[in-house]
């Protein structure tokens, strides 16, 4: 039984580790947060040597900055704080559809309630308005056999300004999934949610911190978790972009003086540098290949004004052009001409991050932006007739930034390449090795903090490319993050991704490197997921099972998770505790009550708990489960 879970565990590292569908990319993070406490651990570190001592190298130091509130210790204030001083800007960004980035559900301005069968699944879905709330049900529909329930929720937030479509999160005791359902404005209609054509996570699918923040005014995982999340501030606000405000509003309140030409208590990003002033946006609209958080910097560092790569790397592969990613107009706008031959071209060049134009405006309004700097060149160079005929409302962006697919189902963007013609691209990565190379400069890096990048990138990008191309970056990764370790460079997230790496070669050095992660002052809520993954797996497999039972115990404190509980029972099954491997099991299935795996597994356990009533009614639902 522990190789065929361990199968499951190597299989599924990544969808454990990180949830990275649809609007969620993969990242590997380091938290400031205070972490859970690492669980005892018996067994001594297979080789001290590679622990967490090691030759101190402080973290990649913030760069200078005028403005005072890009210091780390400054406090943020709320939207409402800016109002009282800003009402014009307030209420004309309220409009936006980045003030309707997140919030609670709000009944009256929800798509009409639906029912609709999804057949490759064999599953029925249902939205509908219940006692004030919003409900998402999903059921097993299987020929003649009564309708069985897998989740019925209500509904706690919804994502999305509804403009391209709205998606909803459920909340568990503070841990926030995401439901099956998405509303999809372009067809106005209900489907299931971005990456669930592929796999159908039912109400599962964690939002991680790192998939909300961006659409969140501020949001913080707490208790050392990686999705129970605190919302300081849900929709997208003002300090998003301008920074946090206390320095800004004691300057004006307690300073009688005239207003200086740039204030320097808040950042103002018209006043910033290119670089700078893209940073803000490039926050979430920049993903690439991969991207890694800077040494002892977290998500929530981040602080308009500064770079983003003091607090994050992006890596995209030295291949052609990709298609478009719903998050990759940032790129796509740095391959255009009009950026290229642009000293001042960022987003806010057609973006206006105040104001929105009415849909009936749209064209008119970027057909002025665009002859801001085309018009000397006569505009557009299609004749006029034919212009009008293909295009009646004269719109330079139906045809210089069509309509893109994406990688997520039912979804269309506008493409920010901004070219003459469009050819569609590959973005499957080739079947050659590529190197990843930094989206911006890093120059100032030392080499060890580049090597430490391109170690992680590299480990992340192998989950992105094909089985038969992923051992190459496996051992780029291993190689590099070796050579990282062996300069004394020993951070959690190091340390946890090593231990992951010999975990997949079964060697007995990822128990020290799991170990001293769990021991490294700066671990977080990810590097602990790695960490205690490989060593419970580990314990299990020498026959350990008080400490695989610890390290699985601790998992399911961090994480909402069905797999920690298989893993937490098939170590309790083989410590012969069956009652608490039965509870295991019934956690798990509650957590993801589709899995037929989950079933007959609890089924064994009150089979030995001499349930063997019980045990049949779940191999008879386990069996009715298997069809799908």
């Amino acid at each position: 039984m522990a190789d065929y879970h361990r199968r499951r565990i190597v299989a599924a590292v990544v969808t454990l580790t990180v949830f990275a569908a649809g609007i969620c990319s993969i990242l590997i993070s380091v938290s400031n947060q205070p972490p859970a406490e690492p669980p005892n651990q018996k067994r001594q570190s297979a080789n001290p040597d590679l622990g967490i001592s090691g030759r101190e190298i402080p973290p990649p130091p913030l760069s200078s900055s005028p403005y005072l509130n890009t210091k780390l210790d400054v406090t943020y204030v709320g939207s409402d704080a800016c109002r009282e001083c800003h009402a014009d800007q307030f209420e004309s960004f309220s409009r936006t559809p980045h003030s309707r980035s997140l919030g609670p559900v709000d009944l009256a301005e929800q798509p009409p309630d639906v029912d609709f069968e999804h057949p490759k699944s064999q599953r029925r879905f249902r939205v509908s308005r219940k006692d004030g709330r919003l409900v998402h049900r999903e059921s097993l529909v299987d020929g003649d056999k009564p309708e069985f329930v897998l989740g019925d929720f209500s509904v706690a937030y919804e994502i999305g300004s509804g403009h391209h479509s709205r998606s909803y999160l459920v909340d568990f005791e503070g841990f926030l999934v995401e439901s099956p359902l998405t509303w999809y404005a372009s067809k106005q209609e209900w489907g299931l949610s971005p990456g669930y054509d592929i796999v159908n996570w039912g109400f599962t699918r964690p939002a991680r911190e790192e998939c909300i923040h961006c659409h969140a005014g501020r949001v913080e995982a707490v208790d050392g978790t990686t999705h129970r999340l605190a919302f300081r501030e849900q929709r997208i606000g003002c300090e998003s972009c301008h920074g946090p405000g206390l320095r800004h509003i004691q300057d004006r309140r307690d300073t009688v003086k005239p207003s200086p030409d740039i204030d320097h208590s808040i950042v103002n990003p018209h006043h910033l540098s290119r670089e700078l002033n893209e940073s803000v946006c490039a926050r979430c609209h920049l993903r690439g290949e991969a991207f890694v958080a800077v040494r002892s910097r977290h998500q929530n560092d981040f602080r308009p004004g500064l770079p983003l790569t003091d607090f994050r790397i992006d890596y995209q592969a030295e291949h052609p052009a990709k298609s478009m990613t719903v998050v990759g107009h940032f790129q796509q706008m740095h391959q255009s001409s009009c950026y290229r031959q642009s000293n001042t071209m960022t987003c806010t060049t057609c973006h206006n991050p105040h104001d929105s134009p009415p849909a009936p405006q749209k064209a008119a309004y970027y057909r002025d932006k665009c002859l801001s700097c085309h018009a000397e060149t006569g505009g557009c160079q299609l004749d006029e007739t034919k212009r009008l005929a293909k295009n009646p409302q004269n719109d330079c962006v139906s045809c210089h930034m069509p309509k893109a697919d994406t990688d997520i189902p039912h979804f269309a963007f506008t493409h920010h390449r901004i070219a003459v013609e469009h050819s569609p691209h590959n973005r499957n990565p080739s079947n050659e090795i590529v190197e990843l190379v930094p989206f911006n400069d890093v120059s100032r890096f030392s080499e060890i903090e580049q090597a430490r990048g391109l170690g992680l990138a590299d480990l992340e990008f192998a989950d992105r490319v094909s089985p038969q191309m992923r051992s190459a970056y496996l051992q780029r990764a291993t190689a590099r993050l070796r050579s990282v370790h062996a300069g004394g460079l020993r951070d959690a997230t190091v340390l946890a991704a090593l231990a992951r790496l010999h975990w997949e070669e079964d060697s007995r050095q990822c128990i020290s490197f799991a170990e001293a992660a769990l021991k490294s002052p700066d671990r977080s809520a990810v590097s602990n997921v790695n960490a205690l993954i490989v060593l419970g797996d580990m314990h299990l497999r020498l026959g350990d099972h008080q400490a695989a039972t610890q390290a699985f115990t601790q998992l399911t404190t961090i994480r909402r998770w069905p797999d920690d509980w298989k893993m937490l029972g098939t170590s309790l099954m083989q410590a012969k505790d069956f009652p608490g491997a039965a509870r295991a099991y019934t956690r798990a299935v509650d957590i993801r009550p589709a899995d037929f795996d989950l079933r007959l597994l609890l089924a064994d356990a009150l089979e030995e708990s001499g349930k063997h009533e019980l045990a049949k009614q779940q191999r008879d639902l386990a069996n009715r489960l298997r069809k799908p």
